[in-house]
């Protein structure tokens, strides 16, 4: 019975941080589609997915000595939906504004679209 006692606090720590572990196991993969997608993907389904998450993990309880790990989930989670949302903006803005290049020839673009002066 002794024995018994002395594994329950690692076994419950285990199982608190799995529980936590298991929902940045679906962020990653996210992030992973996100990082590794062609220009003008589409995320629709990535956003539905994270946003499930958060109405998820809105409804969880954690002890209080699990919290910090739990809102650095929270903020993660955010930071990927705001990656998602800016990758969408930005490929429906480049769709809609045309290559944006003046034509005055007096400055060279490099390849992450800023202008350099010549």
């Amino acid at each position: 019975m002794i024995p018994l006692l002395k594994v329950a606090p690692p076994v419950y720590r285990w199982r608190i941080r799995f529980k936590i572990y298991r929902w940045y196991e679906v962020l990653r993969e996210v992030d992973q589609k996100r990082r590794d997608a062609q220009p003008g993907s589409d995320f629709q389904e990535e956003i539905a997915s994270i946003k499930n998450l958060e109405r998820e993990l809105a409804e969880v309880s954690v002890p209080l000595s699990y919290m910090e790990e739990f809102y650095n989930l929270r903020l993660h989670v955010a930071f990927v939906l705001k990656l998602l949302n800016e990758h969408e903006q930005s490929f429906s803005n480049d769709g809609e504004s045309g290559s944006g290049d003046s034509g005055s020839g007096d400055s060279d673009s490099d390849d992450s679209g800023l202008r350099i002066a010549a």
